[in-house]
C-alpha cells in the first residue's frame, strides 16, 4: 500500500529550536507493509520533509545579536528537516468499522538544516547563520484511519518526534492528513 500525506509541523523544544522557528508545513510519502493477516501490525516506511519559517528576532537574540527598533534586515531564512523513517503501526484487535484508531512510532534518520541570512542596517555585507546536522530520531504518536470503499483509507496522524544530538536536539510535532491506497 502507498501512503501520501501533508500537514502542519509545530516546533516544541528545546527553547533555542522552538523560539527560533515558527510552525511550517510537512509532506510525506511512503509504503505500508502488513506483518499480520488481519493487518493489525504494519511497517510504515516513509520519506518526509518539514519546512519551518524563522522567528527572526528570537533567532538573532539566540545568536547574541540585539535588534533594537528592527534595525537588522533578515533577508531570508528557512529551517528544514528531511527524514527517512521506519515506523511500526499497531491497530487494537477490538477495532472494526469506519473509524480505526492506531498507535505508531519508530526510529528515523534525520537531516536538520537551519539557515538565516541577515544584514545590519547601514551595512553592505550580509551575514549568515548556517547549521546542518544528520542524526538519529525517534517518534511516537497516534492516528485514526477512515476506511472508505475501493481499498482507500484517509487518515489523521500526529507524532511527537525527537532528534538525538550531542546537546538537546530538536523536538517537534507534525500533524498530517493523508491517504493510503
Amino acid at each position: 500500500m502507498w501512503v501520501i500525506s501533508s500537514g502542519v509541523t509545530f516546533p516544541m523544544s528545546p527553547d533555542r529550536f522552538s523560539d527560533r522557528w515558527k510552525a511550517g508545513y510537512n509532506i510525506e510519502a511512503g509504503i505500508l507493509y502488513s506483518l499480520s493477516l488481519e493487518q493489525r501490525i504494519l511497517i510504515k516506511t516513509t520519506a518526509s520533509y518539514q519546512r519551518l519559517s524563522p522567528n527572526t528576532n528570537s533567532f538573532l537574540s539566540d545568536l547574541g545579536i540585539t535588534n533594537p527598533n528592527n534595525r537588522i534586515n533578515v533577508q531570508n531564512g528557512s529551517g528544514s528537516i528531511w527524514s527517512l523513517a521506519l515506523n511500526l503501526k499497531i491497530t487494537p484487535r477490538w477495532t472494526e468499522g469506519f473509524l480505526i484508531p492506531y498507535a505508531i512510532g519508530g526510529p528515523s534518520l534525520m537531516r536538520v538544516h537551519q539557515d538565516v541570512t541577515y544584514m545590519p542596517q547601514g551595512s553592505t555585507q550580509s551575514q549568515q547563520f548556517n547549521q546542518t546536522t544528520t542524526d538519529i530520531g525517534l517518534s511516537l504518536g497516534a492516528g485514526i484511519d477512515f476506511d472508505l470503499p475501493n481499498e482507500i483509507t484517509l487518515f489523521a496522524e500526529s507524532q511527537y518526534t525527537m532528534v538525538f544530538t550531542q546537546e538537546a536536539g530538536p523536538r517537534f510535532i507534525p500533524f498530517r492528513l493523508g491517504i493510503i491506497f
